[in-house]
């Protein structure tokens, strides 16, 4: 089971000690690849996708070129990755913030202010999955629906909301 500091999106920035520490390969590896995510959507946000380069993602994450690699293939899976644990995080956020209320309309209130303030919130996140993810720029296969995160809602639950 992850910590829940790497289960939050976007993930704070944590600086593991540099040289011999003690800590497990595991901790280090999920460290690693969460800094790799957000020095991506960084980059990409203010670069775009196709400007964007390795080189530029492990200098904002302060790891080398071969930990790169080993965490992801290139940087098309290190998008996609990225962008699926954003989606799974604003996921969970809307459903969260929706599951309380049982009237249509206040579902929905609360699905828009949750989906809208998480944009708000994390400015280059939204750049970057819905500006570059909607654009050309990115492969297709990033762009298309079930490779990228899930459906902005389970199958049937808009349904039966509107039946509450």
């Amino acid at each position: 089971m992850e910590s829940p500091v790497f289960d939050v999106w976007p993930a704070p920035r944590v600086v593991l000690p540099r040289g011999p520490h003690g800590l497990p390969r595991d901790v280090v590896e999920r460290s690693q690849r969460s800094r790799l995510e957000l020095a991506l959507v960084d980059v990409v946000a203010h670069k775009g996708y196709v400007a964007t380069t390795v080189a530029d993602i492990i200098a904002g994450a302060g790891v080398s070129r071969t930990t790169f690699y080993q965490q992801f293939k290139d940087k098309e899976d290190c998008f996609l990755h990225a962008y699926r644990r954003g989606a799974d995080a604003q996921f969970r956020k809307v459903v969260e913030a929706v599951e309380s209320a049982t009237d249509p309309l206040e579902q929905l209130r609360r699905n828009l202010r949750a989906y809208l303030g998480a944009l708000v919130d994390y400015p280059a996140c939204a750049r970057a999955f819905l500006l570059e993810a909607a654009g050309r720029s990115v492969p297709r296969r990033c762009r298309r629906r079930g490779r990228h995160g899930r459906a902005p809602h389970p199958p049937g639950q808009a349904r039966r909301a509107g039946r509450a």
